[in-house]
């Protein structure tokens, strides 16, 4: 008797090719019938019938809502709700930060900075994993959070105040420098803001990422590849919760 492939829903607040290539590639393995439209689209499938969901939490109350009504096997990627009792498979982002200030010690460096933009729990395990490390090796690390900063306000000029208060911070900070920004989007907010004065600085000198270290104006060195394993665990978690 031939065994029913299982439908499973991919319920994302937030998107990342990555994440979804790493869930097919073992929905294809394991036989698995995936329904991915609210990860691309945003439209949560209200009257959805299958056997469990993949989901990340971290977006709107209605996504949310949703996933609890279904009453389906679930496992999160997200602890932005982490009073929902579901399984969840989270990033170790103490050990990122420390692989990050390994990376920057070996070649040398002694004047560190971490980067954050906005109050965000993932941001905040990756700053003081970065300081933690750095002060276990001696070493101070100065912490730049645009979002506490006096020149912070949202609005239409947000990005190009930003810019320019990045800009000024990399240029008083003391060379050679070392940065570690929160995400890769934050890492190409520091790398154009420090373009935008590149006469002021040297033309070689490390800005990681949360995946990616690079050398501004030269190709991509080092990626910290950590997705695959991510979403290995993610949904090999998700058949303990239910019958494969």
């Amino acid at each position: 008797m031939k065994t029913r492939q299982k439908r499973v829903l991919i319920a994302l607040g937030w998107y990342d090719y990555r994440l979804h290539q790493g869930i097919e590639k073992y929905a294809q393995e394991h036989g698995w019938h995936l329904a991915a439209n609210l990860a691309r689209e945003k439209v949560i499938p209200w009257g959805w019938e299958g056997d469990g969901i993949l989901a990340w939490l971290g977006a709107g109350d209605d996504l949310a809502e949703f996933v609890v009504s279904e009453k389906k096997p679930t496992v999160d990627l997200s602890n932005r709700r982490a009073a929902l009792h579901f399984p969840r498979v989270l990033e170790d982002h103490a050990h990122a930060a420390q692989l990050v200030a390994q990376h920057f010690l070996a070649r040398g460096f002694t004047n560190f900075i971490f980067y954050s933009d906005a109050e965000n729990w993932s941001y905040e395990e990756r700053g003081e994993g970065f300081v933690a490390a750095l002060k276990a090796a001696g070493h101070a690390c100065s912490w730049l959070r645009w979002h506490q900063s006096p020149e912070f306000r949202s609005g239409r000029e947000e990005w190009k105040r930003k810019r320019r208060w990045l800009a000024m911070q990399m240029k008083r900070a003391p060379k050679p420098l070392a940065v570690f920004a929160a995400n890769d989007q934050q890492a190409l907010d520091v790398l154009e803001s420090c373009e935008s004065v590149v006469s002021s600085f040297p033309t070689r000198w490390p800005l990681s990422g949360r995946r990616t270290t690079c050398w501004p104006w030269t190709p991509c060195t080092r990626r910290f590849r950590a997705w695959t394993r991510i979403c290995r665990r993610w949904v090999t978690a998700a058949r303990r919760c239910w019958t494969v």
